[in-house]
């Protein structure tokens, strides 16, 4: 079982796994030092996201670790660039239904691929309205400022952090609009990007002699090309290279054992997409229980669809009657995948003339 898949079952794990998290973190970390060479994995993880991620809390922001204590737990959509979608919205909507803290993960040091929807919209965004009759309208714009190709193609390899919108970075841009909206709901959201901490735990395992043989290295260009080279841990740490994830995919997965972090995914895809990353998602989830007796905790939501990736332009119009109406949705089934969809179905509709 690579999933939880019932508020019910992860809130009993959830339990279970800060009743055992000094087990978990040890056997943890053992493996991890055994394994790449770095020393207090988990505590290293969770305070590092802990002190470089955002509260918004109203119009009052803070570090994360401020008001982090031993109950609490976070509810991961990790995004290279989230946003606004309906699926950062269903997700949020999931987390705070499992009682857990919706805590969206950016990677922006991360590269673009025009054939990748979740990259590809977050740069030509299809934004939707709803018309008089309740006819849903999308209209795609191309936000970037700082690359006027006429072929999406042409970005492909440029990493994330190099797009600009309006002398903000792509990040910038898709977390302002998150955090106009976020920021009426009762409860807090967190932010944060989890490129430095990647870039610091690279180096740790290079200066261990543990680290990869082959990286992604950044061009003149802001395009990354292949490393053939154990890079240097300075490297690592001002992001001039990156890891494929085949080689950090069991590190990444292993930040979500010890119920302070729970993941938000699906890889079962019934029309295919990312067969290679679910094959990938599997060994490693075997790897890390086989290692320490766990399964990290990934909670399923649906498969991800197109629709998913839209952003309702009636939210930014009105964010704060937004958080209000959706802020108020429930969903009475057990079932996480169905639960995703429907919050989903939820964003895209606001705003619609029934």
């Amino acid at each position: 079982m690579y999933y939880f898949e019932s508020t019910t079952q992860i809130k009993e794990e959830l339990r279970r796994r800060r009743r055992e998290r000094g087990t978990i973190r040890s056997m943890l970390n053992q493996h991890i030092e055994k394994t790449y060479g770095i020393q207090g994995f988990s505590n290293l993880v969770s305070s590092s996201i802990l002190a470089n991620g955002t509260i918004h809390n109203g119009n009052c922001d803070t570090t994360a670790s401020e008001l982090d204590t031993d109950e609490v737990s976070y509810g991961v959509l990790a995004r290279q660039v989230p946003g606004l979608t309906a699926e950062d919205i269903a997700c949020h909507l999931v987390s705070l239904q499992l009682g857990i803290t919706p805590f969206p993960f950016a990677f922006s040091r991360d590269v673009f691929h025009s054939g990748s929807n979740d990259k590809l919209f977050r740069v030509k965004v299809p934004f939707v309205s709803w018309s008089k009759k309740g006819n849903m309208v999308i209209t795609h714009k191309n936000v970037i400022t700082n690359h006027t190709s006429s072929s999406y193609t042409d970005l492909d390899m440029m990493r994330l952090d190099r797009l600009e919108v309006n002398g903000s970075t792509l990040r910038e841009h898709h977390r302002g609009m998150q955090a106009k909206f976020f920021r009426h709901f009762d409860k807090p959201y967190m932010y944060g990007d989890i490129s430095h901490i990647w870039g610091d735990i690279l180096a740790r395992t290079i200066e261990a002699g543990r680290g990869p043989k082959e990286v992604w290295r950044t061009d003149e260009s802001g395009k990354d090309r292949p490393y053939i080279a154990t890079p240097t841990p300075d490297e690592a740490r001002s992001l001039l290279v990156r890891p494929s994830s085949h080689w950090y995919y069991h590190l990444y997965l292993s930040m979500f054992l010890d119920g302070k972090f729970v993941l938000l995914e699906t890889y079962d895809n019934e029309k295919g997409g990312v067969p290679e990353a679910r094959r990938l998602f599997e060994k490693e989830m075997d790897a890390i229980r086989n290692a320490t007796g766990y399964m990290p905790l990934v909670v399923k939501t649906y498969p991800l669809r197109p629709d998913m990736l839209y952003v309702n332009n009636h939210i930014i119009e009105s964010p704060d009657k937004a958080a209000v109406a959706l802020g108020s949705t429930r969903y009475w089934s057990e079932d996480t995948v169905s639960m995703t969809r429907y919050f989903a179905d939820q964003a895209l509709s606001f705003g619609r003339v029934q």
